[in-house]
């Protein structure tokens, strides 16, 4: 390792910093339940899209 890199330097601390946890079965079922929670695509702009399409069509109708 080069002593002058400040990358290397800061990765070593880093890893230096990692305290080693517990693996458990319930831990690892938290963990892969908040994954699949944040994976689950927001469906909210579904509505802001159809109205907005409406709001085009009536104005093109109007035009």
């Amino acid at each position: 390792m080069n002593d002058n890199d400040p990358i290397e330097e800061f990765f070593a601390r880093e890893r230096g910093a990692i305290e080693p946890l517990p693996g458990q079965d319930e831990r690892w079922t938290e963990i892969v339940a908040a994954a699949r929670a944040r994976r689950r695509p927001s469906r909210a702009w579904v509505g802001y899209a159809a109205a907005a399409a409406a709001a085009l069509v009536a104005g093109a109708g109007g035009w």
